[in-house]
């Protein structure tokens, strides 16, 4: 199972950005939701929480944005399935 709480150092270049997750924090209720400080150049920027299980960002006002394919937020959905479901498939049909 993945921690509940992480420090990590998952960066990406996105245009002329370095976009870094600083730490993540598993939802207790919502095991599949992670709540992530970003920094953009070395900038903290407001938390944000994502949803793995459908691979959307949940913004502040409810709106639900799909997950970038290939982006920062769909890597570290990736990476935590893998943690906390190791050697199974995570296709939905």
């Amino acid at each position: 199972m993945a921690p509940a709480f992480a420090q990590v150092n998952l960066c990406r270049i996105e245009g002329p950005h370095t976009l870094c997750l600083e730490t993540v924090k598993r939802s207790a209720k919502y095991p599949w939701e992670y709540r992530v400080v970003v920094t953009m150049d070395g900038i903290p920027q407001a938390p944000q929480r994502y949803n793995c299980r459908d691979r959307v960002k949940v913004n502040t006002d409810g709106y639900l944005e799909p997950l970038k394919s290939g982006g920062l937020a769909q890597r570290l959905c990736q990476k935590l399935s893998s943690f906390s479901n190791p050697g199974t498939s995570h296709a939905r049909g």
